[in-house]
């Protein structure tokens, strides 16, 4: 079992694991190492970014190729991102990539923290951080928990009511919840604020609804 932790480290602050994987058991992962630090201020700890990204977040890992320095250590790898800058943005897309591909099982092998205990402790962190309610939508949405997605990015709209990207994602959940006139709102909405990707136009047009 992963040893918990809520203790502040060399960042002063503390990112207690919270929640609830998707089976009901609580959240839980390794003991701080460094940081945590608040990845939306990433400009004020460049350095701790940088030395992080350069051992653990390079281009091998997030594209799924192999971890940084190891090529075995990909989840090692993401897990340190993500515990010393609990939300990191790219990170946390990396780990919903690699959940998607692969499954929970890998997780498990690799005796890290599900991506859902990453994102929820992610939140607590930094609660007004828009990017990760989006992100921890993005996951829901792609296991087809949609109730639970429009939650999060109902949230994330609440944070930054303009964003484009949380425009887009809530046009495609309302979409596949076949909630048409609300999606085709949030299109038009997104594609005023110069969202490039068609996509969501193309499938409401697919719907007879654009």
């Amino acid at each position: 079992m992963l040893a918990t932790s809520t203790s502040a480290n060399s960042s002063g602050l503390s990112a207690p694991w919270i929640g609830q994987d998707f089976s009901g058991i609580s959240c839980q992962g390794k003991k701080q190492a460094y940081g945590p630090y608040d990845y939306t201020k990433r400009n004020k700890h460049h350095e701790a970014l940088r030395l992080v990204e350069g051992a653990h977040f390079n281009q091998n890992v997030e594209s799924l190729q192999g971890g940084a320095k190891q090529k075995h250590n990909l989840y090692g790898d993401i897990d340190y991102t993500l515990r010393a800058f609990p939300n990191h943005h790219r990170a946390l897309n990396t780990a919903i990539k690699l959940r998607t591909l692969h499954g929970i099982n890998k997780y498990k092998a690799a005796k890290i923290s599900p991506v859902e205990c990453y994102l929820q402790r992610a939140i607590s962190f930094s609660p007004e951080d828009a990017t990760t309610l989006m992100l921890y939508g993005i996951l829901l949405h792609k296991l087809d928990k949609l109730d639970k997605a429009l939650i999060q990015y109902k949230q994330a709209e609440k944070i930054v009511p303009k964003n484009a990207q949380v425009q887009y994602n809530l046009g495609l959940l309302l979409l596949e919840m076949e909630r048409y006139e609300e999606a085709k709102l949030y299109a038009v909405k997104a594609y005023n604020n110069k969202f490039p990707l068609q996509g969501l136009k193309r499938k409401l047009e697919k719907a007879g609804k654009w």
